[in-house]
């Protein structure tokens, strides 16, 4: 089984999206793993979270595992303000 990491940065916005969107939509089509490396991610906003929900069912639909690094805790902070919980993303105490 191949993995396939994408580390995200520091940023997910609407802003920046569309290149994140990009690798995972290709890393979807080759791989059985994908791995999203959160850990420097600090500013993501709804369009980022709206990402993540949907990369999650594509993810159930083709039978690909998702998992994440340990999110940062201004992550944490940003996913209880706009209050959505992302099913595998766990965060650094």
């Amino acid at each position: 089984m191949d993995e396939h990491t994408i580390k995200l940065g520091h940023s997910l916005t609407i802003r920046n999206i569309s290149e994140s969107y990009a690798m995972i939509t290709k890393a979807l089509d080759a791989d059985h793993v994908l791995f999203l490396d959160v850990s420097e991610l600090k500013t993501i906003d709804t369009a980022g979270m709206q990402m993540f929900h949907v990369l999650a069912v594509d993810c159930e639909r083709h039978s690909v595992n998702l998992s994440f690094s340990l999110g940062t805790s201004e992550l944490k902070t940003q996913c209880l303000n706009l209050g959505i919980v992302l099913p595998g993303l766990v965060f650094a105490s």
